[in-house]
């Protein structure tokens, strides 16, 4: 097997894992999210487009050639399973620990300004 087949491997491999809902969760901002898979592999990947059109890991130079041509989500089909699984996260962080971060501010203005 050539280079080129264990990096297609290697991509299909980490792609899989995000459409299987199969990787932790770490944080998101309002244009990425921060997963980790396999308790050791790191990504950031793209959230804040249309995810028909857009779907990918972030950060990633020249992320059309070379091994990062492999960790593309080639078709919508892909891209729509891999933003929902992500997505569902992204939902759940929102709403529970952004949520509480802007409370705890709120709260400490709230107290600053004697109200």
């Amino acid at each position: 097997m050539n280079v080129e087949n264990h990096l297609k491997e290697l991509g299909d491999y980490f792609k899989k894992k995000i459409i299987e809902d199969d990787f932790k969760f770490i944080t998101c901002s309002k244009y990425t999210a921060t997963i980790l898979i396999d308790e050791e592999y790191t990504f950031q990947l793209w959230i804040a487009n249309d995810p028909k059109d857009t779907f990918r890991f972030h950060g990633l130079s020249h992320h059309e050639s070379g091994v990062f041509k492999y960790l593309d989500f080639t078709s919508q089909k892909q891209r729509l399973k891999a933003y929902s699984s992500v997505k569902k996260h992204v939902t759940i962080y929102k709403n529970t620990v952004l949520k509480r971060e802007k409370q705890k501010q709120f709260n400490q203005l709230k107290k600053e300004l004697n109200l």
